[in-house]
């Protein structure tokens, strides 16, 4: 079951490789943009 599971979460990671990496970049760097912003 876990085995079946990791394969379709690798088989879709696969499909969308540049959503699944920029997606998680896009929200770190804002995050970061937003801290590093001093009293806003």
């Amino acid at each position: 079951m876990l085995d079946n599971r990791f394969s379709i979460v690798h088989h879709l990671h696969e499909k969308n490789t540049m959503k699944n990496i920029i997606a998680p970049i896009s929200i770190i760097i804002i995050s970061v943009i937003e801290k590093s912003r001093p009293g806003e």
